[in-house]
């Protein structure tokens, strides 16, 4: 079905209507005037936690409809996903290689369990070419982003909750910072339990009821995020200060984090700072 409405309806509202006729409610949280006017006016960088299978539908359909008329939103995706979405929904798509990404779930960990046979030499060979691979991706996003577009990113991909968010991020921040009023907007996604047990049809869903949350945290300008993450103190395992990139990945996940805790977690606790805003508190 996605294929066959896309071209009619553009991706963003072909999901919409795919998550309504599965009789998935949605509830939008926290779309304040100044994250609704940044998500529609500005090149976005839509950063999001990935929670569950759906993770991606749900990110897609938090861009606002004023927005989604433009049909602009280009998410990155592990080349795996090639596999499984057909020649419209992959036009939407920036392929990103996540080979030798660190804190896996058990499953995706399992799929790479292959380069235990590999050589030294194909092991240098794959590593060189999923870093290829995500050069292309990121000089795709920032072009994307140049022209005023939108460009979607799970910055921890499907690792575990705990686990620090990837260079990625940081490096397409980094790369925008010549893009004019250039954002990035945080986006949680919780409560979807039963989406991640694919609970889907009718009847189950009369007996266990849910409803997706997707609450907007912050939409920061990229100049912003640049000058504030340079005082962050990162270090490797080694005591060395980690590249710049990595810092304002940090920076921007301690922000979601941070903003999580106050939007959705605990939001009667608005006075409670993370170890990077204890400053303000």
């Amino acid at each position: 079905m996605l294929n066959r409405e896309i071209p009619q309806y553009g991706l963003v509202e072909t999901i919409k209507r795919t998550l309504e006729e599965k009789g998935t409610e949605v509830i939008y949280r926290h779309l304040t005037p100044e994250i609704a006017s940044s998500l529609v006016l500005n090149p976005t960088i839509l950063a999001a936690n990935h929670k569950g299978p759906e993770a991606p539908r749900l990110m897609i359909s938090s861009v606002p409809i004023e927005r989604a008329v433009k049909d602009d939103l280009k998410v990155l995706s592990s080349k795996e996903n090639q596999r499984v979405y057909g020649e419209e929904v992959l036009n939407y798509m920036i392929v990103v290689d996540t080979f030798g990404q660190p804190n896996l779930k058990p499953l995706a960990r399992l799929k790479q369990q292959k380069t235990i046979f590999m050589t030294p030499e194909e092991l240098a060979k794959r590593k060189k070419d999923a870093d290829e691979t995500n050069a292309v991706a990121s000089k795709e996003a920032v072009h994307h982003l140049n022209g005023g577009g939108m460009v979607g990113i799970f910055p921890g991909g499907e690792q575990l909750d705990s686990a620090r968010w990837l260079g990625g991020l940081g490096a397409m921040v980094w790369s925008a910072k010549h893009v004019e009023n250039a954002h990035v907007t945080l986006v949680h996604i919780g409560n979807t339990g039963a989406m991640d047990r694919r609970i889907y049809n009718k009847a189950a869903r009369a007996v266990w009821p849910f409803h997706p949350v997707i609450t907007y945290l912050d939409s920061i300008p990229v100049s912003q995020i640049l000058e504030e993450s340079k005082g962050v103190q990162l270090f490797d395992t080694y005591g060395r200060s980690v590249r710049q990139v990595e810092k304002i990945s940090f920076w921007l996940q301690e922000r979601f984090n941070y903003l999580a805790y106050e939007h959705v977690y605990n939001p009667d606790r608005s006075q409670t700072r993370s170890r990077l805003y204890l400053a303000e508190a």
